[in-house]
Formats: structure tokens, sequence, C-alpha cells
């Protein structure tokens, strides 16, 4: 916001998301009129970011990844980002987007100025090269095989197509999580521990298959 009152007119913020800052945000772009638009809790921001000549996430604390930068990138829109925490390893600075420091509205401002004098052919540049980062890097696919292949490395098993059987156990940790702190079960939760695990293995799997993970006490269910 303090960048856009020494920007053109032509120039427009729209933020999205909610939060308790929001109404001091408001006070602070009143001045500003129409040129900031506050759209609150959006559910699906995709279009947003692809309609959009670029999305700024000026954080000013320690993002362990930056899930935004990747979710704008996808969309093929170039990004103006805070150069801290895990943020500064997601794209190369010129390339697709601008890299800024943490708190600094000078910055983002000369960011802005020079993303918005580029040429079509050079700002179609840049979306494509943030779209092609985003789906060779960041992918669901690929982030899933990689996960796959740490746990294998960190529990010493084989590094192969087939994934450990523990695996999907650990795949269905947030559906049991979910059952046990239901008002309903007839543990309590808290202090609960498990002292072994049974798995039946009926045939190995591999990161291709598409896993529909379910839950059956039997006999100990709870309850309806």
């Amino acid at each position: 916001i303090d960048a856009l009152t020494r920007l053109p007119l032509r120039v427009r913020l729209v933020v999205l998301g909610e939060g308790p800052q929001r109404q001091a945000l408001e006070q602070l772009a009143a001045p500003l009129g129409t040129r900031v638009s506050f759209q609150g809790e959006v559910l699906d921001p995709r279009p947003w970011m692809g309609a959009a000549d670029a999305v700024a996430v000026p954080s000013t604390w320690y993002e362990a990844f930056g899930r935004v930068v990747v979710e704008a990138m996808r969309e093929g829109t170039p990004v103006i980002a805070s150069r801290i925490g895990g943020m500064a390893e997601l794209f190369e600075d010129g390339v697709q987007g601008r890299y800024v420091s943490a708190g600094s509205a000078s910055e983002v401002e000369a960011a802005i100025r020079e993303l918005s004098a580029l040429p079509a052919q050079g700002m179609e540049h840049l979306r494509r090269a943030a779209r092609e980062l985003a789906v060779a890097r960041y992918s669901l696919e690929r982030v899933e095989a990689e996960y796959a292949a740490e746990y294998q490395r960190l529990c010493g098993f084989s590094a192969d197509d087939a994934l450990p059987h523990t695996y999907v156990h650990i795949i269905g940790m947030p559906s049991q999580m979910a059952l046990m702190s239901k008002p309903d079960f007839p543990l309590p939760f808290v202090g609960l521990v498990h002292d072994e695990n049974a798995i039946t293995v009926h045939r190995r799997l591999t990161a291709d298959d598409v896993l529909d993970v379910g839950r059956d006490l039997g006999e100990r269910a709870a309850p309806d």
C-alpha cells in the first residue's frame, strides 16, 4: 500500500484474504480510493492470480516455503517476493519475478515499475518462465515422489518404485487423528498411546497407485 502511493494511477492493488489487520490496512489505503480493493476470504484465488500482472508477497517473517509464490507462478503470473526464509530459493530473480528486501516498500515500488515498463513480449516471457518453473519443480506429482524417496531414505528402505508398507500408514494419520478427536470416541484422546501396529500387505504399492484411505474399527467402533 505504501508503494502504491508513489506509483502511477493505472497501478491498482487487489488484496486477497481475511485477518485481524484488515481494518488497519483499509484505513491506510483509504486515501487511495478505488485503487485498492479488499476481497476478503477467497476460496479459490487462482483466477485472481491468473488475471493479475504480478502477485506481490512482501512477507516480513521467515516463510518456510511460500506456497502463494508457487501458486501464482503456476498460473503464469510473475511474482514480487521478499528475499527471506524459504521464499528466497523458489525462483530466479529477474527470470520468473523479482526479489525485494523484506519490509522495503521502495524496492516493491521499483519492482512494480520495472515489470509495468516491460513490453508485451517481455511480460509474456516472464509469464511463460514462471509457469514452466512451477510445473517442472513444484508439481504435486514431483513433490509426492520426492517425499516418498526421502521417507525411504530416512527409514533405510531400498530406493525403488515400490512404497514402503509403513508409508500408507503415515498417509492415513490425518484420518486417524480426526477419528480419535471426535467427542464420541470411546477413549480419551489426551494421553492415548498405542503399543503396536499390524499391517497386512495384499500387494506392494507404487507412487502411481491411487489410494482411497479409510478406517475400520470393527467391534471397537464408537456408538453412533
